[in-house]
């Protein structure tokens, strides 16, 4: 878990520390250019740090069963347009820092093994009928 944690730090520090770089990544900075196939197929390649993480979190049974891929590409979107918010200007520093803790603290708690449902208490399933 502190893996994962210090991943999300460490992607939003690269963001707000190279700004201009990180939209050259992600966003259309070269009117008319769209990379190809193999550049996209290569570029999914720098997400696996993140999927290992996510498959040692579920391993470990601190998240739920389930495909660490697509648990990673939730948590990277999620950190990606909190980035990009930031970067727009949309929040300060102060406030991208805890906006970006709100959220990746509710991914987790989302996906942990915690978030599942378990079997109602018989009082409670009297009280649903």
């Amino acid at each position: 878990m502190k893996h994962l944690a210090a991943l999300g730090r460490a992607y939003r520090a690269y963001a707000l520390a190279e700004p201009n770089y990180y939209r050259i990544m992600f966003e259309a900075a070269v009117p008319g250019f769209r990379p190809g196939p193999e550049a996209y197929a290569e570029s999914r390649e720098t997400l696996a740090i993140l999927v290992g993480v996510v498959e040692e979190c579920v391993k470990a049974g601190v998240f739920t069963e389930g495909e660490p891929a697509a648990i990673a590409d939730t948590f990277w979107m999620a950190a990606h347009g909190a980035v990009s918010l930031e970067l727009a200007g949309i929040f300060g520093p102060e406030e991208g820092e805890r906006r970006f803790h709100m959220l990746t603290t509710a991914l987790v708690r989302a996906y942990g093994t915690q978030s599942r449902p378990g079997p109602a208490e018989p009082d409670q399933e009297r009280n649903r009928q």
